[in-house]
């Protein structure tokens, strides 16, 4: 488990440092990360979850809080820290 908030830590200092120079989707890349870590904790059960990023992708352009770019990159950004944490064993 301290693997785990050390990932949590460390994606959030990466998004912290990214945030200073590029705005991306804080909503976006917790959504995703979390819906990430769910179907990787729980299965083939939890994959309908990834429906809901369209959707939060959806309510954050329609809202004019981000634009497309920053919405993908929210994606993005959550899904190589996933990967990354994967491949070092964090998680």
């Amino acid at each position: 488990m301290q693997q785990f908030f050390l990932f949590l830590l460390v994606s959030f200092f990466g998004f912290f440092l990214i945030t200073l120079k590029f705005k991306i989707s804080g909503h976006m890349w917790t959504a995703t990360l979390l819906i990430c870590m769910f179907v990787y904790w729980y299965g083939w059960i939890m994959v309908p979850l990834f429906l809901m990023i369209p959707l939060i992708a959806w309510s954050r352009l329609m809202l004019k809080r981000h634009t497309v770019g920053e919405v993908i990159g929210g994606v993005v950004y959550s899904i190589m820290v996933f990967f990354l944490a994967g491949w070092l064993h964090l998680i």
